[in-house]
């Protein structure tokens, strides 16, 4: 009997499943994204059949020894690679989630998943956890067995950035680890996604564009335009008012003279070096009552004309400063472009607002951001309308300042992490 119990204390003894030692290396990136890699020894008795890893919530970029792996409801199974196997066997785990820093009580706070939930117990474990900075509030750890701490069964240290410690007691199966700490916006400046339960300016962005859109749709858009080829200016229109029709240039007397004499209005002779206009007939009311008035004034009370005259030069500068420009230009049952473009604006305000929230979690710099940001993207949104119409108008000055503004927004909007807004 003593040499059976002898023996019996000589052979060893078949330890069930579980995890016996784990090396836990956490970075969190100044962006507020946790990268965690896990290097862990699991032992097995054969008797497993099921082998699956729950990872975090919103885990990505999750590989299992070396090889990508898609979870499905957060779950990763091992079964093709560990199921039915005896001994020890190495596991080495990585996985990203993505904004682990957030606004809570106008404070910032990481709660980072240091530990996914393996399927055995772990017997021992070391970790390590590493900020952008140095560590200046206290941490605190929770786990799935313990949500309100887990302190009294590990033992930590900090070391400048460096958060070090190592397990002092066994922790059960399907156990997970969090890290919560209050940090700093020196740590982590505007990189982080503020949660909001009311996205007023989403909303409010898209109100203000589907409204403009119908607007447009009901008010102002016409037929697709046409190319047609032709040598005269269209019916009841002089070349004279092409430019001003096209880019909004000012009317042109000569341009207008021409037209008329090759409608038979008048004869265009030479005498000496001189041009002299000579009246052939009345013009009515088939021609536009700016053509109609021009004309009658070139001829008042009299039938010849002489371009080179005092008279002709005083009345080309009158005829340009005449032109019709805005409201005249459009149908009076079309719509008032000026409230497209408020609306246009008023949608930008909102994207303002949007990216000015999302650069602080202080609320009252919260608020002044959210103004600046409004009033210059209302701006910007502005001055890039008044681009666009400028790009057939040739003023350049507006085109070259709209493309300024336009750049500007987009680096703001991917400032404050919002690129739809920008774009």
């Amino acid at each position: 009997m003593i040499l059976l119990c002898c023996f019996a204390l000589a052979c060893p003894v078949l330890a069930e499943n579980s995890i016996t030692q784990m090396q836990t290396a956490v970075n969190i990136t100044a962006q507020g994204d946790c990268q965690a890699t896990i290097s862990a020894v699991l032992h097995l008795d054969g008797t497993g059949s099921d082998i699956s890893l729950l990872l975090p919530e919103g885990a990505k970029d999750v590989t299992v020894n070396g090889v990508e792996l898609k979870p499905k409801a957060n779950m990763v199974s091992l079964n093709d690679t560990y199921v039915g196997q005896t001994g020890d066997f190495s596991l080495n785990v990585r996985y990203l989630v993505a904004h682990t820093v957030h606004a809570q009580n106008d404070v910032l706070m990481l709660q980072a998943p240091m530990l996914p939930g393996f399927p055995y117990p772990i017997e021992a474990m070391n970790f390590t956890v590493t900020l952008p900075g140095p560590v200046s509030t206290q941490p605190a750890f929770t786990s799935g067995y313990h949500p309100d701490s887990v302190e009294s069964d590990l033992s930590y240290t900090v070391n400048g950035a460096t958060i070090s410690g190592t397990i002092t007691e066994p922790l059960r199966d399907h156990e997970t680890m969090n890290l919560t700490m209050e940090v700093s916006e020196e740590l982590f400046p505007q990189k982080y996604q503020l949660p909001s339960t009311v996205t007023f300016d989403w909303i409010g962005f898209g109100v203000c564009v589907a409204l403009a859109l119908l607007y447009w749709a009901l008010t102002m858009a016409g037929p697709p335009v046409h190319r047609i080829r032709q040598t005269v200016p269209p019916a009841g229109l002089s070349a004279g008012e092409l430019g001003n029709r096209l880019v909004r240039a000012p009317a042109d007397l000569t341009m207008m003279v021409l037209t008329w004499a090759q409608l038979g209005y008048l004869i265009i002779q030479m005498d000496g070096e001189q041009v002299i206009l000579y009246k052939k007939m009345d013009m009515g009311n088939e021609r536009s009552a700016f053509e109609s008035h021009w004309y009658r004034i070139l001829f008042r009370r009299r039938t010849r004309e002489n371009t080179g005259a005092l008279r002709y030069a005083q009345l080309c500068k009158k005829v340009a400063a005449s032109s019709p420009s805005g409201r005249e230009l459009y149908r009076k049952s079309t719509g008032n472009p000026w409230l497209l473009r408020a609306l246009a604006v008023l949608g930008a305000v909102f994207c303002g607002l949007g990216i000015g929230d999302q650069l602080t979690a202080h609320p009252i710099w919260r608020l002044v951001w959210m103004a600046i940001f409004a009033v210059l993207s209302g701006l910007g949104a502005w001055h890039i309308q008044a681009g666009a119409y400028s790009l057939h108008l040739r003023k350049q000055a507006h085109t070259w300042l709209a493309l300024l503004a336009t750049g500007i927004f987009i680096g703001l909007g991917l400032l404050g992490r919002q690129p739809v807004f920008a774009l």
